[in-house]
């Protein structure tokens, strides 16, 4: 359960992202986001043609074909039969010397059988139909986290090529000092040594980027993985959730539903079973031709129940049925302590992500400009200048931990609760400044 806060702090969080957001984005990065991928894309092109998402839509196909014959009546049945026949024999004459038979038998189901084994098949393309929602809420979660840790390892990279362009800066700044005696040579090496570092780590940002596009490819289902894209950064996101309504979303969860219509499935095969205790009916009618002689033929035929009445049948359907409430059982207790786990998780990271004010960066970019203003004049050491880049720098990554962090636990509520809780925060500059 979410504390309740006053106003101004519930909303702490969700007031300060763009702030945080504008702060971290070069403007390499605002030039491509506006031609970039989006979730909501990446999202629909998952649901779309995801090669698991097919499957389960042809498994509830499948299910509707079977749930189609399940109702059918049995055929009926022909039969031709011939009696007395003397083949070969020069007294035989088949008009007047046979008995030939033609009649139709038509079996009918007792203790409403039909109707038990068609709401069994009608459980089964329920269950088809769940298991097609489970699928697709899994694809689109899978597709959530690759793609928040695809923008947030875009967002490193971005940073380290910033902090790699300053350092070059900074490099070639004391080349020209130490050529003219104003600095040591050795604090022009250790510029170097410190601007190398940073090129290292942006090349090792460049590799974590690219694994990450390849595993937003994999989760869309793609065989070909080429790199070549970019990612616009998500919309800032307010969580608000009440307690009630999730747990109400909850029951909505497809592992829930899929439970409650195996019920019913198991349901309908135990009645099915008991009916099967009752033998069927079947009725004969048709012609017979005694010798010169035309007559109609009438049967009925009807199995005596002295040894087999579906014991064991009707023993597992119960056992079946025992089963699947059981289960039914833990899956809600499952879905509830995911969920309760879920939320502990948006609580845990929104207060992370409320502790990392804008002020957070702004106090570390003001640190390091007044470094290198006074290293510039003198005043300072060059190990002050390179520690204020390296604390700056690890800053503006903390604040991205933390934003994916609070994005990855707020996707893991949609998945947990069974349904979107988050809204779409656009905050007009006004309403961030109040």
């Amino acid at each position: 359960m979410l504390p309740t806060q006053p106003s101004r702090m519930r909303h702490g969080a969700a007031l300060m992202l763009p702030v945080i957001v504008s702060l971290l984005a070069s403007p390499a990065t605002r030039a491509w986001s506006q031609e970039a991928w989006s979730l909501e894309k990446v999202v629909a092109d998952a649901l779309s043609d995801h090669p698991v998402v097919v499957a389960a839509r042809y498994r509830v196909l499948s299910a509707e074909g079977l749930s189609a014959d399940a109702g059918r009546w049995q055929n009926p049945v022909l039969t031709l039969s011939g009696e007395s026949l003397r083949p070969g024999a020069d007294d035989f004459d088949v008009s007047t010397d046979a008995e030939l038979f033609a009649f139709v038998s038509q079996s009918f189901e007792t203790a409403g059988k039909r109707g038990h084994r068609r709401r069994a098949a009608e459980q089964d393309v329920e269950i088809a139909k769940l298991d097609l929602q489970w699928v697709e809420r899994e694809v689109v979660y899978r597709v959530q986290i690759a793609f928040e840790s695809t923008v947030a390892a875009q967002q490193k990279l971005a940073l380290t090529k910033d902090s790699s362009e300053r350092l070059e800066q900074l490099v070639e700044l004391n080349r020209v000092r130490s050529a003219e005696g104003y600095v040591s040579e050795g604090d022009f090496i250790k510029s170097q040594l410190e601007s190398r570092r940073f090129a290292y780590g942006q090349k090792r940002a460049e590799l974590l980027l690219a694994q990450a596009k390849i595993r937003l490819l994999q989760s869309l289902g793609r065989t070909q993985f080429e790199t070549d894209f970019t990612l616009a950064a998500s919309e800032p996101l307010v969580d608000s959730p009440d307690e009630d309504e999730l747990r109400a979303q909850v029951s909505r969860r497809p592992e829930i539903l899929r439970a409650e219509a195996s019920v019913a499935r198991a349901t309908a095969s135990s009645e099915l079973a008991n009916a099967l205790a009752y033998p069927n009916l079947t009725t004969q009618l048709g012609y017979k031709r005694n010798g010169p002689d035309n007559t109609l033929y009438a049967g009925l035929v009807v199995p005596l129940p002295v040894f087999d009445r579906n014991q064991g049948g009707i023993l597992s359907g119960r056992a079946e049925l025992a089963a699947a409430e059981a289960e039914l059982t833990v899956t809600r207790s499952r879905a509830l302590g995911e969920l309760e786990a879920a939320l502990e998780g948006v609580r845990q990271t929104r207060e992370q992500v409320e502790g990392l004010r804008a002020s957070f960066i702004e106090q570390a970019d003001a640190s390091l400009e007044i470094a290198m203003a006074a290293y510039r004049e003198g005043a300072s050491d060059l190990l002050v200048v390179l520690e204020a880049e390296r604390t700056r720098n690890a800053a503006q990554e903390l604040v991205v931990d933390a934003m994916l962090q609070y994005r990855l636990a707020i996707h893991e509520l949609e998945r947990s609760s069974g349904g979107p809780v988050v809204e779409t925060l656009l905050e007009t500059t006004e309403e961030i400044g109040r």
